[in-house]
């Protein structure tokens, strides 16, 4: 049975001027590439064989050069609509948490403005759902324990796909879903959307999703260039068994 994955790919407008100043600033694009394989090095002989490709069949892709992996993980479900596909824990300061969730407005309007600088609509989203633990008896501490989901969403208009992000996220704390932690009873509260990428393509296999464009010096380029150790599927696959699990 096949597994899906999905690699950050790391791509650069043109070639850096070849001087080696690792303080050369360049435009810089991770792309988010959704695909399946049998197994995880399956899937990185296939990132290797065919990540170029998929950025060259990006629009204006062309002018992007493919300069390495960022990461590559393996999905929590397979694609479909509302399904789980990743997600991230992390621990917020209360300032970093307020930051994480912009206002219902900002976030609609950023997302209307990426969908409109698409070629196509593929009707397809991806969101991301903080939920926040929340201590019924005892604390965790000054900081607060995040999970970050990212969901697909399949929807008509990107405020159809904002109204059903919210639904699957109040799905996830739902009265009565308690855990342990440290001893401790606590649950997870939804926060609200961090994050609404419309989607170049279908979540089918191949599919470019997304991609994130930014200004970064040469030397910060190199420095998120992973190498096949570090990459979260096979960092996973080394830890002792649990451990990584959120369960």
């Amino acid at each position: 049975m096949a597994q899906w994955f999905i690699a950050a790919l790391l791509a650069s407008e043109g070639e850096p001027s070849g001087a080696g100043d690792e303080a050369e600033q360049l435009n810089i694009r991770r792309y988010h590439w959704l695909f399946s394989a049998p197994d995880s090095e399956a899937a990185y002989a296939r990132l290797l064989s065919e990540g170029a490709a998929a950025i060259l069949a990006c629009p204006d892709g062309s002018h992007w050069q493919l300069r390495g992996v960022a990461d590559l993980l393996e999905t929590m479900e397979e694609p479909s609509d509302q399904a789980e596909l990743l997600w991230l824990e992390a621990e917020l300061s209360p300032l970093e948490l307020r930051q994480l969730i912009p206002c219902p407005e900002i976030l609609l309007s950023d997302a209307i403005k990426c969908q409109a600088a698409l070629p196509t609509t593929s009707g397809w989203y991806i969101a991301e759902l903080p939920l926040v633990q929340i201590h019924d008896t005892g604390r965790h501490g000054e900081n607060s324990l995040v999970w970050v989901q990212s969901h697909l969403i399949k929807a008509d208009s990107t405020h159809g796909a904002y109204n059903k992000a919210l639904s699957v996220g109040e799905l996830q704390s739902l009265p009565g879903h308690s855990h342990r932690c440290n001893g401790d009873i606590a649950h997870w509260e939804f926060k609200g959307i961090s994050k609404l990428h419309p989607l170049l393509d279908a979540p089918t296999d191949g599919a470019l999703l997304y991609f994130e464009e930014f200004r970064l010096s040469l030397g910060n380029l190199q420095r998120l260039i992973r190498p096949k150790s570090a990459l979260a599927v096979f960092k996973l696959e080394n830890q002792p068994e649990n451990q990584g699990s959120r369960d």
